[in-house]
């Protein structure tokens, strides 16, 4: 809660120079460049002084090991969480064209930031929840099923992801002005790409699930 606080004061304070790097004008990318990191700069401020004061208060309180543990994993997996969003907002600035450096259209960046951010928080807070699920007792089988489950959930969504992405994925793919013979290829390419996508997200998650021996050097 301290941490929460502190963090809403410090973006509340950080809000007039944020949104005056937002409105300022940035037609070329060497002038974009210095201005989406300090725009980044402050995202990452009000991160840290959260990331102060939830540490200091933690141990203050004297909670017990239980509430203790509980209290470290919501910290640790919040603080992943909004550094990797604050990076993914860097790279596509889905509320910022004027300081987008990636040849991305609106509806593109909010699409691919907002994808991200299922994933990553699905992904860390899962994680950390089966952590603290083990050290708060959970016997080794549970935890092994707690993970199981969880890539089980990141696949399906990654394959959602694909799926939902075919048509303009495959459009790409076919290109423009090649070769008839390159041509064909890349068509038949751009049909089945999500098939071969699915079935190697899928064999990933086999090769994890059962423990393959060199598995993942096979299919890198």
């Amino acid at each position: 809660f301290a941490g929460g606080v502190a963090e809403w004061l410090v973006r509340l304070l950080l809000r007039r120079p944020r949104r005056a790097l937002e409105e300022r004008g940035a037609d070329t990318l060497w002038v974009r460049l210095p201005l989406l990191a300090g725009r980044t700069m402050l995202d990452l401020v009000p991160i840290g002084v959260f990331a102060v004061a939830a540490y200091a208060v933690a141990p203050v309180v004297q909670p017990t090991h239980q509430i203790h543990v509980i209290a470290l994993t919501l910290i640790n997996a919040y603080l992943i969480v909004r550094c990797i969003l604050a990076l993914a907002r860097m790279l596509l600035a889905p509320a910022m064209e004027t300081l987008r450096i990636l040849p991305l259209t609106d509806v593109t960046a909010n699409y691919l930031f907002i994808w991200t951010r299922r994933l990553v928080g699905f992904s860390v807070f899962g994680f950390f929840f089966a952590e603290a699920a083990l050290l708060l007792g959970l016997p080794a089988g549970g935890y092994t099923g707690l993970l199981r489950l969880l890539g089980l959930v990141i696949t399906t969504m990654v394959v959602v992801f694909f799926l939902q992405n075919r048509v303009p994925v495959a459009a790409w793919i076919q290109g423009r002005g090649e070769v008839k013979r390159v041509g064909r290829l890349r068509d038949r390419f751009a049909d089945i790409w999500h098939v071969l996508a699915v079935t190697y997200v899928a064999t990933i998650y086999g090769v994890w699930v059962l423990g393959i021996g060199d598995g993942f050097q096979y299919l890198a």
